[in-house]
């Protein structure tokens, strides 16, 4: 799955699971990437943002300013 993530062959769900795959094996920023990813592709999968709102603090703001602009970002 990995492979598949890497050449970007994912669809939204699967880069959520492999974001928390990540996210368990302490792969923090690999982790947000797979849930912007995610979150890229699909704006209203509401737990990729709760996923990535308990990896980004205030000085990783950038991260989220990497998302498209959608009505669900002001959540």
């Amino acid at each position: 799955m990995d492979e598949l993530y890497r050449s970007n062959s994912l669809n939204a769900i699967n880069c959520y699971l492999i974001g928390i795959i990540f996210k368990e094996g302490n792969r923090k920023s690999e982790a947000r990437e797979a849930f912007v990813k995610s979150l890229q592709q699909m704006p209203c999968l509401w737990t990729a943002w709760l996923e990535l709102g308990s990896l980004v603090d205030q000085s990783e703001r950038k991260t989220l300013e990497s998302l498209r602009d959608h009505w669900m970002k002001n959540f």
